[in-house]
């Protein structure tokens, strides 16, 4: 599969996001089958820039997300990604 559109396209080697685009149907696919597809910040980071870009595309009317593989969508989130912010620093 060959990714396309907004922000970082290319091909599917290492990706852990993959995107693409076809009929006004975005398509994002969360890659890490071998973690079934838990979630970690660099993901989160990619999925927020994506659907910022994806507001401002009018060919775009619907958003299709998926995880790889047969085991599982999403299964949660990496924690030791997840770091609580030191008191204070939210405000």
């Amino acid at each position: 599969m060959r990714t396309n559109g907004p922000g970082k396209g290319g091909d599917v080697n290492g990706e852990e996001v993959l995107f693409r685009k076809a009929d006004g149907v975005a398509y994002v696919t969360i890659n890490r089958e071998e973690a079934l597809n838990a979630l970690k910040w660099s993901i989160m980071q990619r999925l927020e820039e994506l659907f910022t870009e994806l507001e401002q595309d009018d060919e775009v009317v619907a958003v299709v997300i998926t995880g790889a593989g047969q085991k599982s969508f999403v299964a949660g989130a990496t924690s030791k990604r997840f770091r609580m912010p030191e008191k204070g620093a939210l405000r």
